[in-house]
C-alpha cells in the first residue's frame, strides 16, 4: 500500500515538473543527464552534490532515474518500461523509506491552474475557504523554454525565483533559485552525454 501512494505522489510530481523535452532529448542523441545541486549561504557555496541521474532510450524518454541525498546516499530508484511511447509499467524502489510520510490527518489543498495555449501560466494554492496561500507565475521564452517561475504568498509577495537557463540546442543548463530578497540560494547544473 505504501508503494502504491508513493507511487501515485511521484507521478504527480512528474507530471507538475518541467524536465527536457523527449524530442529535444531524442534529436541530439543524449542517453544521460546528470542534475547537480549547488546550496548558497550569503553567496558562498556550502554544498554541492549530485542530486539526479537520468537515462534515456533512444525516443529520448527516461527508463531510468537514480535520486540521492546531499549525502550521496541513494534514496531513490525508479524504472520504467514503454510500449509505442506509453509507461506501461513503472517501479519505484525507495532504499530507505526517505520518502515515505507518516500517516497524517486529513488536510485539504486546492490547487488552481490557467493555461494560456497549452502552457501552465499560474497555479493557485487556496485553502478550504477560498484564501489564497501561494501563487506561482510561470514565464516562457519565444520558443516556449519556461524561464522564470516566480513562487508569491498570499499577500503577492515574492517569497523565490526560479529562473532556467538554456544552450543553443533548447536543452536546459541551469537553474538557479533566488530568495525573496535576491539572493541566490541553490543552483542546479545539467550536463548531457
Amino acid at each position: 500500500m505504501r508503494e502504491r501512494i508513493l507511487a501515485i505522489v511521484l507521478l504527480f510530481a512528474a507530471g507538475t515538473t518541467f524536465g527536457q523535452s523527449s524530442k529535444t532529448i531524442r534529436t541530439y542523441g543524449i542517453t544521460k543527464k546528470t542534475e547537480t545541486v549547488i546550496k548558497y549561504d550569503d553567496t558562498k557555496e556550502i554544498a554541492r552534490y549530485v542530486e539526479e541521474i537520468e537515462h534515456y532510450n533512444k525516443e529520448g524518454d527516461w527508463v531510468e532515474k537514480f535520486t540521492y541525498s546531499s549525502g550521496g546516499e541513494l534514496k531513490l530508484h525508479e524504472i520504467r518500461v514503454y510500449e509505442k511511447d506509453e509507461v506501461v509499467d513503472e517501479t519505484v524502489i525507495d532504499i530507505n523509506g526517505s520518502n515515505m510520510k507518516a500517516a497524517e490527518p486529513p488536510s485539504y489543498e486546492r490547487m488552481l491552474y490557467t493555461y494560456d495555449k497549452g502552457d501552465l501560466m499560474l497555479e493557485k494554492e487556496v485553502d478550504r475557504d477560498g484564501n489564497v496561500l501561494k501563487v506561482k507565475e510561470y514565464e516562457y521564452n519565444k520558443l516556449g523554454d519556461l524561464i522564470e517561475v516566480k513562487t508569491k504568498d498570499g499577500k503577492d509577495r515574492i517569497v523565490e525565483r526560479e529562473t532556467t537557463e538554456y544552450d543553443n540546442r533548447g536543452l536546459k543548463m541551469k537553474e538557479s533559485v533566488f530568495d525573496e530578497s535576491g539572493k541566490l540560494i541553490e543552483e542546479k547544473i545539467f550536463v548531457y552525454e
